[in-house]
């Protein structure tokens, strides 16, 4: 499985003629890490938690302070709250991801969820597909590519 770069998504995202910056920086795998090397608000930080439902993927993007609310994830996908699981680092690297890098421009999910607040930013962050950098998008831009299911 080809692994998801920077440099395959930056590739995707300009075909598609999508907008958008990356600042690069030292490599980052927390999003405490993440908030301080970049001073931005946590609330603009766009993590991604990659959930197996199933053997599915399932992406699931969160400001970064917020937790994940398992019972709206189950409710959206119509599955119970037991059939869902963290992803392992196996079932990452088996999808060409790694830990520290994964971006929601990532085209192995089954699902993508985004949490309302992230569209009513001006600009949020997130993975870039390397550790060492980092993508800005406004949410306009964001859903030019990705059509998630949102949630609150």
């Amino acid at each position: 499985m080809e692994k998801w770069s920077f440099k395959k998504i930056k590739s995707d995202l300009e075909k598609k003629e999508v907008r958008f910056e990356h600042i690069t920086h030292q490599p980052l795998k927390t999003m405490v890490d993440v908030v301080n090397a970049l001073d931005v608000e946590e609330e603009k930080m766009a993590k991604t938690v990659v959930l197996n439902v199933y053997g599915d993927l399932v992406a699931v993007l969160l400001p970064g302070a917020k937790r994940l609310n398992y019972t709206v994830i189950a409710r959206v996908l119509g599955v119970n709250r037991n059939d869902i699981k963290f992803a392992t680092p196996k079932d990452l690297a088996s999808a060409g991801l790694s830990i520290g890098s994964i971006s929601p421009f990532s085209d192995v999910f089954k699902d993508m969820l985004i949490d309302e607040i992230l569209l009513t930013q001006d600009y949020m962050y997130c993975g870039s597909g390397d550790e060492d950098k980092t993508l800005k998008i406004s949410p306009s831009n964001f859903l030019e590519v990705i059509s998630p299911i949102i949630i609150s």
